[in-house]
């Protein structure tokens, strides 16, 4: 099974506040996301060490984490990004 995931599951799965097993097929599927999703896991986990909600080794740790899962990162192209523009009214970024 191949799936999408958001950067906001990513976190909670690397501290811990998500089980794998929630996610269906989460250890033996196949993860897609866009590239950026690395920065924003690191601005999540930035975040929750700054709101006094995680320790820094628990972020280190967990950015660590982050480079064993098996994820496939997909590039933002400018022709989806033009696309996703036009569609603005109906489609979030």
């Amino acid at each position: 099974m191949s799936c999408v995931i958001d950067a906001s599951v990513l976190v909670d799965l690397l501290t811990g506040a998500l089980r794998p097993g929630a996610l269906p097929d989460a250890t033996r599927g196949d993860w897609h996301a866009p590239a950026h999703v690395d920065v924003e896991v690191l601005h999540a986990l930035r975040g929750l060490v700054m709101g006094g909600q995680l320790s820094v080794g628990r972020a280190r740790d967990a950015l660590l984490d982050l480079d064993d899962l098996r994820l496939e990162r997909w590039p933002l192209h400018r022709e989806f990004a033009v696309r996703a523009l036009d569609l603005r009214a109906a489609l979030t970024a």
